[in-house]
């Protein structure tokens, strides 16, 4: 077959399934054929928006005297200053030294023996002054078009990193292997690009 005067190659063609068990099938049936295919990965939570926001705002928890780590969570779409909010609210001593109070005091459930992960996260998202309008981070998510995803994944995210918190629960720990992650799921992603080129794609 030509397409556009071409022949048409695997990376031209794409399959469509519902569930992933039926991509499995596919892709069964065309590796007996002798046909390259790649099946497409459906909504990793770990190559999310929310996944690289949330890893902005623990860093400042983990470690809320290291100002750069605390202005880029307040940067980030979850917290929503500007840069010129954050140079106001910088030379407003009283005012950001509430803030990194409200990131340490958060920083102290996550230690905490009787706090742990999901407390911390849970107070952190719920707090009302830790968004740039003076509300929670749920609530200034919940004002987005895309609000109700962004909050599934983010709450996803809470629910995968309390589980590895179970086995290793320190700040550090979770940080790294939340940064780990990220960076699988990037990998990941780029491998499966680049065998979509070539092969035939199932999804």
């Amino acid at each position: 077959a030509r397409r556009g005067g071409k022949d048409l190659v695997p990376g031209d063609i794409a399959v469509l399934v519902r569930t992933h068990a039926a991509g499995a099938q596919v892709q069964d049936a065309l590796r007996e054929a002798g046909i390259p295919s790649v099946v497409k990965a459906r909504g990793d939570v770990f190559d999310s928006p929310e996944a690289a926001e949330l890893l902005l705002l623990l860093r400042a928890v983990a470690e809320p005297g290291n100002e750069s780590f605390l202005a880029a969570a307040l940067l980030s779409p979850f917290v929503g200053y500007t840069a010129n909010q954050l140079v106001e609210l910088q030379e407003e001593t009283a005012r950001y030294e509430s803030i990194v109070e409200i990131f340490l005091e958060v920083q102290r459930l996550w230690t905490d023996r009787l706090g742990g992960f999901v407390r911390m996260a849970m107070d952190l998202v719920h707090r009302t002054g830790v968004a740039a309008d003076g509300g929670s981070v749920v609530d200034l998510l919940g004002q987005s078009s895309a609000g109700e995803r962004t909050l599934t994944n983010l709450f996803h995210l809470f629910e995968l990193l309390h589980q590895e918190s179970l086995l290793h629960p320190g700040p550090r720990h979770l940080v790294h292997w939340l940064e780990r992650r990220i960076v699988d799921a990037g990998e990941r992603d780029a491998e499966a690009s680049q065998a979509g080129r070539d092969g035939l794609r199932v999804g």
